[in-house]
């Protein structure tokens, strides 16, 4: 708290926040295409992530899931989350992102065996 009052600008929540996936802000937002497997894919049309979000299904059983929105640390972490079901198609600057992470976590386990 502070003793002046706050002279700038009021934020609007929703424009602010309308082309990022989670509490992130990032920069403009860019079509993201990710093909969903067939174990997670019936959860994950029946979910809305975000309004922008399309969902094409496939006949392998697999889904296309379309989304125009920011490249933040946390839609990198929710993709990582979805594991080997998961597999970012494009743009090619979040498929980079999202190995070089999967590649710093593989290299933690590097040399453990498997329990």
């Amino acid at each position: 708290m502070l003793e002046e009052a706050y002279d700038g600008n009021p934020i609007d929540p929703g424009e602010y926040f309308k082309s990022t996936f989670g509490v992130f802000h990032g920069d403009a937002p860019q079509r993201i295409a990710i093909q969903i497997k067939a174990p997670l894919a019936a959860f994950m049309k029946e979910r809305r992530w975000h309004p922008s979000q399309t969902v094409v299904s496939t006949e392998d059983g697999s889904i296309l899931l379309n989304l125009e929105v920011a490249i933040t640390p946390d839609l990198i972490q929710w993709v990582l989350g979805l594991g080997p079901n998961a597999k970012v198609l494009e743009p090619s600057n979040l498929k980079d992102a999202v190995r070089d992470s999967a590649s710093r976590v593989a290299a933690l386990y590097k040399g453990s065996k498997a329990a």
